[in-house]
C-alpha cells in the first residue's frame, strides 16, 4: 500500500520540526561542552596533584558529553551537562581544600625543620662517637654483645643515608618529605642509643 500525500506531508513536517529542534539545541549543547572543558582545564594542574581520582571521573563524564556531541545527541548533552557542572564545582572545592591543607602542612614542616636540622646532627655525632669507642674496644661493656653492636652499626649507616635524603628534600623545598624522614631517623636513633647504653642528652 502506497502512502498518500497527506501522510507523506506529516512525516516531512515532523522531520523538519525535529531538524529545527536539533539545530536549536546544537549551539547551547556545544557551548555547554566547551564551558565544562575550559573549567576542568583551569583545575587540571592542581587537580592532578590533589584530587587525581575526582579529576579522572570528571574527564570520563566530559568524554561522554563529547561523544554525544559527535553523534549530534544534543538533548543528552543538555540533560547531562548540569550534573557535570556540579561535579566540576565539587572538584574545585576538593582541590582548594586539599591544596590549603598541603600548604599548611608545608609551613608546619618548614617550621619544625629549623629545630630538627640542629638536633639530629648532634644525635648523629653522639652516636658516631660512641660507636668509634666501642668498635675499637677489645672488650664490650656489660649488656652489649657483638651482634647488638653490629646491628647498631647497620642502623646508624642507614640513619646517615636517610639524613642525606632528608637534607636534600629540604634543600629542594619539600619540607614535608624532609620531616617525614627526619622523624624516622630520630626514632631509629633513639633505638640505637638505647641499644648502645647511651642516655639522651
Amino acid at each position: 500500500m502506497r502512502p498518500n500525500r497527506s501522510s507523506l506531508f506529516v512525516v516531512a513536517a515532523a522531520a523538519a520540526l525535529l531538524a529545527a529542534g536539533c539545530a536549536g539545541q546544537k549551539e547551547p549543547a556545544t557551548k555547554a561542552v566547551a564551558d565544562v572543558e575550559a573549567s576542568i582545564a583551569t583545575l587540571r594542574e592542581d587537580a592532578s596533584k590533589y584530587a587525581a581520582t575526582e579529576l579522572q571521573s570528571a574527564d570520563a563524564a566530559l568524554a561522554s558529553l563529547k561523544a554525544n556531541l559527535e553523534k549530534g545527541d544534543y538533548k543528552a548533552i543538555l540533560a547531562g551537562a548540569p550534573a557535570l557542572v556540579s561535579q566540576v564545582d565539587a572538584l574545585r572545592k576538593t582541590v582548594t581544600d586539599k591544596k590549603a591543607e598541603a600548604e599548611a602542612a608545608l609551613e608546619a614542616a618548614k617550621g619544625r625543620w629549623g629545630e630538627v636540622s640542629t638536633d639530629l646532627p648532634k644525635m648523629v655525632e653522639a652516636i658516631q662517637g660512641r660507636l668509634d669507642i666501642l668498635t675499637k674496644s677489645r672488650k664490650l661493656p656489660k649488656g652489649l654483645d657483638k651482634a647488638t653492636l653490629d646491628s647498631a652499626v647497620a642502623s646508624f649507616d642507614s640513619m646517615k643515608s636517610a639524613w642525606g635524603e632528608a637534607t636534600s628534600a629540604a634543600t629542594s623545598g619539600n619540607f614535608v618529605e624532609a620531616m617525614a624522614k627526619a622523624d624516622e631517623i630520630k626514632a631509629k636513633g633513639t633505638e640505637v642509643m638505647a641499644a648502645l647504653g647511651m642516655t639522651k642528652g
